[in-house]
């Protein structure tokens, strides 16, 4: 047995709250230190700003961006001067260059089929989790010979004695 729901009859309620009880979102920075800083909106766009390449910036220069967000060229060089500025560039510049990497990875991987060894090397790191391995020989010599142990004791300035830490390294040699 199906039951119908009943229509409610009426007003509709609208889901409209006032303008006065919402609040602006905060802008966040993952290592910027901003609490001075009035303008936190204009500042966040100027970092995004700068993490592009210069000949793709719109505004292209500077001046154009605080002409365009009304503020002075010195503003922009102070917020250059805060604490971890850089670093909250550097956060933000992958975002740009994501769109970019398959271009880049497809030139890596047309080089290196081409024998380019650098590249080679590069993408095998990349893609197939190489890792290069150092091998370090040690070449010095076990035992002392009588002609260079003449040599050390002469420039270590003994006369006549030899100190004990020679006379342990040159032990096999009687």
């Amino acid at each position: 047995m199906v039951k119908k729901l009943k229509k409610r009859k009426g007003k509709k309620r609208s889901k409209r709250r006032s303008n006065k009880s919402k609040k602006k979102p905060s802008i966040e920075f993952k290592y910027l230190v901003a609490d001075k800083i009035v303008e936190k909106e204009i500042l966040k766009h100027f970092v995004y700003w700068i993490s592009v390449p210069k000949d793709k910036r719109k505004p292209r220069k500077h001046g154009e961006f605080a002409e365009q967000f009304g503020l002075c060229i010195e503003t922009l060089s102070n917020w250059k001067k805060l604490e971890n500025f850089f670093k909250e560039v550097r956060y933000v510049r992958p975002l740009f260059f994501k769109e970019h990497m398959s271009d880049v990875y497809w030139g890596l991987i047309s080089k290196a089929k081409k024998g380019h060894a650098p590249e080679v090397k590069l993408s095998a790191q990349l893609f197939d989790d190489f890792e290069e391995k150092l091998r370090f020989e040690d070449d010095t010599p076990r035992v002392i010979s009588g002609e260079s142990l003449k040599k050390l004791k002469k420039s270590l300035g003994h006369k006549g004695r030899t100190p004990k830490y020679i006379s342990i390294a040159t032990e096999g040699l009687k």
